[in-house]
């Protein structure tokens, strides 16, 4: 297994994105122009999961092995440490708040004092079976003034705090870590999908003035709503693209593969803009005549679903009582956010606008077209927020031996070169 090294410029990193149709991981670093250089990706179909939840270890080990030695023999990346992404039904989310009574209600807000809060709220929350993925602060009071975003440097006798939580059953996460490591590889954090897929797709500006991220995965869609530059509510909705494939395949009596060229090469999600005369043929099986069937049938078929999936989301938003406007409007991103006219029906439903979203801008200039696809969001975001999670890191290492061994001039020169990558609110832009 490979060490760590000292440096952003030397680490890679690998993502990994366990889903219902695909096991996707892509390795990547930090290149000198402080953008993500992919230098390594792969994808296997997924044969042992089923709405984001492990049901056949063995499928998924075996997929697991064939993504870590293609990765070996068509990049020379020996894989030892990941980032894994989770998402399925065993996932949950809550809101609650915490108080405390400060102990030196004269001496200024800590890092360390937010970071204790924190942890004590994990610990509240931990229940039989139940692990925490994420505590997210969302804003507190201090004394009687409330919603505080910033409160390091403030003083003051009371401090309440409303935090969002991501919440999973054990068993299920415990499934998803031992499938990693049967594959000889082990986890160096997990992240909620929704969360991941926003670091990919999503801007400063939109992430300040409010958007929903929606992740039309396989086997889940995957919501992380966003204001003020926090995360306000996320959700997992345990139904996605495969749904669809399988009601073309038993609504047009259709085999797997060939519901799906339907729902990829002439899907549409507004039936009245396909023309009723426009037909397909297909041939099911060897010996057996060709069919022809209506594309507006499938455009029926397939708006059904996708109208059911976004009423859903469209519930989620009102549900999260998150302050609006939300100007960034709807951002859909994942496989299924590709049918045609998706962004229509979105907008219809909800009301708001929408625009489809990939990975775009924060990577380097070399990195192939394919991952700039939706489909590839969660992987790329499980990617950049391991970079900046280092990033943190080190840049506070780097403040600890600067303000006690590193002579002044030496100094203004680390200072300079952490510089170029901006403040942590626009990493990465």
């Amino acid at each position: 297994m490979k060490k760590q090294t000292n440096t952003l410029e030397e680490r890679i990193y690998v993502g990994l994105d366990i889903g219902t149709t695909k096991l996707a991981m892509v390795a990547g670093r930090l290149n000198e122009d402080g953008k993500l250089e992919i230098i390594g990706h792969e994808v296997v179909p997924s044969k042992g999961v089923r709405r984001g939840t492990v049901i056949n270890v063995q499928k998924t080990v075996d997929g697991l092995k064939e993504l870590k030695t293609k990765m070996l023999n068509n990049f020379g990346i020996d894989v030892g440490i990941v980032h894994l992404g989770i998402a399925g039904k065993y996932v949950e989310s809550i809101n609650t708040e915490h108080s405390m009574i400060r102990k030196n209600p004269n001496s200024m807000i800590t890092p360390q004092e937010i970071d204790d809060l924190l942890e004590t709220v994990k610990q509240m929350l931990k229940q039989p079976g139940k692990e925490v993925i994420h505590v997210i602060p969302q804003e507190y009071t201090i004394n009687d003034e409330g919603g505080i975003i910033d409160v390091i440097g403030a003083v003051g006798t009371s401090l309440k705090c409303k935090i969002h939580a991501a919440i999973a059953d054990v068993s299920s996460v415990e499934m998803l870590k031992n499938c990693v490591s049967m594959a000889d590889m082990d986890i160096a954090n997990i992240m909620l999908e929704p969360i991941a897929s926003a670091k990919a797709v999503i801007g400063e500006q939109e992430k300040e003035g409010g958007v929903v991220l929606v992740d039309i995965g396989g086997g889940t869609t995957d919501i992380a709503i966003i204001k003020d530059d926090i995360v306000r509510h996320t959700c997992v909705i345990p139904f996605g693209g495969e749904a669809i494939t399988e009601d073309l395949k038993n609504g047009l009596s259709l085999l797997k593969d060939e519901a799906e060229i339907c729902k990829i090469n002439y899907g549409n999600a507004i039936p009245a803009d396909v023309n009723p005369n426009d037909v397909i043929s297909f041939q099911a099986m060897k010996n057996c005549p060709s069919r022809e069937f209506s594309l507006k049938a499938i455009s029926e078929i397939i708006s059904a679903r996708l109208t059911e999936i976004l009423e859903t989301v469209n519930y989620e938003i009102n549900l999260s009582q998150v302050p609006t406007p939300l100007i960034g409007g709807i951002v859909l991103t994942g496989g299924g956010s590709l049918i045609k006219n998706t962004t229509q029906l979105a907008s219809y439903i909800t009301g708001m606008t929408a625009r489809i979203g990939g990975p775009n801008h924060l990577l380097s200039h070399d990195t192939p077209s394919i991952l700039l696809s939706p489909q590839y969001s969660t992987v790329i975001g499980l990617l950049l927020n391991a970079v900046e999670n280092d990033y943190n890191v080190i840049k506070l290492n780097n403040k600890i031996s600067d303000s006690k061994t590193v002579p002044a001039k030496e100094k203004k020169e680390k200072k300079h070169k952490f510089d170029i990558f901006g403040n942590l609110s626009n990493f990465f832009d």
